[in-house]
């Protein structure tokens, strides 16, 4: 008698098994659409051109032009201290003599930096090439300490990055700078704004 109880409840269970998995696949799918959707989002960019300059930079930036002439462009949805790419002209030079005013640019702007921001430390500064030229790459790490009183937050440890290149005539810095827990997803819009931009004779 008790087994054939056993019996008759065991497909009853079996069918209750089958009946969830329709429910799991559904979600596994607007989970996974979701992310699709969110990472075409995020990875969406709009392009930029001004005084020569072509690139894309991330849909959800914004870009903005500083009084010195710079090109900037700002994680808006970063809270706190937002990352932050900027691509600036610097001297122009003969091609014969950009190799020389790439580093003095490069060690320049590392002195700049080491008096101005805190706790600033030079983490590599290395010779390098761009799109064919020549170029330096300097990493670097400092402190973000606002001293404005109505911003209650601590300091933020900042992770940055330059790329100082020499193309058509004139070198530029093109730089990012985020707080160290952003870099890595900052690098790589870094690396693909690099990837995108376009240097055309003054």
């Amino acid at each position: 008698m008790i087994a054939t109880a056993k019996a008759v409840q065991a497909p009853a269970s079996s069918k209750h098994g089958y009946a969830e998995w329709p429910v799991i696949l559904l979600v596994v799918v607007a989970l996974l659409a979701g992310w699709a959707i969110m990472s075409y989002a995020e990875n969406q960019v709009q392009p930029y051109s001004a005084n020569g300059i072509s690139l894309s930079y991330p849909a959800h930036w914004m870009p903005s032009k500083p009084a010195d002439g710079s090109l900037r462009f700002r994680d808006t949805q970063a809270g706190g201290v937002p990352a932050t790419i900027t691509l600036r002209p610097a001297s122009a030079c003969a091609a014969e003599a950009a190799a020389a005013t790439v580093t003095a640019e490069a060690d320049g702007l590392a002195l700049n930096r080491g008096r101005n921001l805190t706790a600033y430390s030079a983490l590599s500064n290395d010779s390098s090439t761009f799109r064919g030229q020549p170029a330096r790459r300097v990493s670097y790490a400092y402190v973000e300490d606002n001293a404005n009183a109505f911003l209650q937050r601590l300091p933020v440890v900042m992770l940055g990055e330059d790329l100082v290149t020499y193309q058509q005539g004139r070198v530029y810095v093109i730089s990012l700078q985020a707080p160290q827990d952003e870099f890595a997803e900052a690098q790589r819009r870094f690396q693909a704004l690099l990837d995108s931009v376009s240097f055309g004779s003054k």
